[in-house]
């Protein structure tokens, strides 16, 4: 039988050199596709460790920066003892830190000193901390009442809080008549605890005791939505106490440091105006910035407010000139870095002493 014949399509050999030559290809783009992730993640590896170890050399910076303002807090208050702002001629009177010192030596704030130390700055604050008012010397209710005052705290609360306070800090377990002990009130709490019976070690242990709220320390909305309701009517702020207040020092406020609110809290017979006068006269004026207008001794501020007798009434044992205990805040920034270092210092009999200290870093 005769077979037909094969057509020319079907005897052409199959282009073999083309079909492995385009596989290549694929293969090829794959690599090479392969190739650029592999380079593309090692060079965002390497820009993310370079980013961190740029961090954190910044951040080594900062930190010797800001404890080196720790060193230079020390050595001004060590040469405020040193100095007599009275005489032109002392001998460091034309020491670029002398101004600094001198302001420590009258008992006054030394706010804001900024030093550029090679790529970064330093910025130190130095404050009295008895330019607060010690809450554990808070004995009566007379010597709450301006800090609830200022504070924005309901009138109708000052008893129970006060009550509150004495049976904390005091060593009995008997109950005040609005008080709390251990076992009427903080032992049936869902974490029950004892009540310390001792001062306080740091004015944010006041919202352990019974009424001692956040917004009461800090401020804030005094109602809630519920007590609120639909009311048109703004909600109700208030400032709060924990600005006024510290465990540091004695009963005696830095009259020469102490800020317009914690002026105003001293006394309720100091109103805003008379707590600015207060700044205004022991700051001088600022045209004669070698003219020491601090006020020498309590003796000194009630002569000067003479016109108000009252307040040598109800301030003569409550007010200082001198501060041995200081509130330091020293931040180190080198580029977007900062360190910050918070601490209590005491200097006594030639010794500097850290009371409290912290440290925090920031972006």
């Amino acid at each position: 039988m005769k077979q037909p014949a094969s057509s020319p399509a079907a005897c052409r050999p199959r282009p073999r050199g083309r079909s492995r030559s385009g596989s290549a290809l694929i293969v090829a783009v794959w690599v090479i596709a392969l190739l650029s992730l592999m380079i593309g993640s090692f060079a965002y590896e390497m820009k993310l460790e370079s980013r961190i170890a740029s961090f954190y050399r910044q951040r080594l910076k900062a930190e010797q920066i800001a404890q080196s303002g720790i060193d230079k807090a020390r050595f001004l208050f060590a040469i405020s003892s040193q100095i007599d702002p009275k005489n032109p001629d002392d001998a460091h009177a034309e020491k670029v830190w002398f101004d600094q010192a001198k302001r420590l030596k009258e008992g006054l704030n030394v706010v804001s000193i900024t030093d550029s130390l090679g790529e970064g700055e330093l910025n130190l604050t130095i404050v009295p901390e008895p330019s607060l008012i010690n809450v554990n010397e808070l004995k009566t209710l007379a010597d709450w009442e301006g800090v609830f005052d200022l504070g924005g705290i309901p009138e109708e609360e000052w008893p129970k809080l006060f009550d509150a306070f004495i049976d904390w800090i005091d060593p009995d377990d008997v109950p005040c008549p609005d008080g709390a002990e251990s076992d009427d009130y903080y032992l049936k709490q869902d974490k029950p605890y004892r009540a310390k019976n001792a001062p306080l070690d740091t004015v944010n242990e006041l919202l352990l005791i019974k009424g001692f709220t956040n917004t009461y320390l800090y401020g804030g909305t005094l109602e809630t939505p519920e007590e609120r309701g639909h009311s048109d009517e703004p909600p109700k702020t208030i400032s709060g106490i924990a600005d006024l207040l510290t465990t540091y020092g004695s009963r005696q406020v830095n009259i020469n440091a102490a800020s317009l609110r914690v002026l105003m809290a001293l006394s309720l017979d100091i109103d805003e105006p008379m707590a600015s006068e207060i700044i205004l006269e022991r700051e001088g004026d600022p045209e004669f910035p070698d003219e020491d207008t601090s006020y020498k001794n309590p003796e000194d501020f009630f002569n000067r407010f003479s016109d108000f007798p009252d307040l040598r009434n109800r301030l003569k044992d409550r007010i200082t000139t001198q501060s041995q205990i200081l509130r330091i805040t020293s931040v180190g920034r080198v580029g977007d870095v900062t360190w910050t270092v918070s601490c209590i210092a005491e200097q006594s009999k030639g010794a500097f002493r850290i009371l409290r200290w912290q440290e925090e870093t920031a972006l």
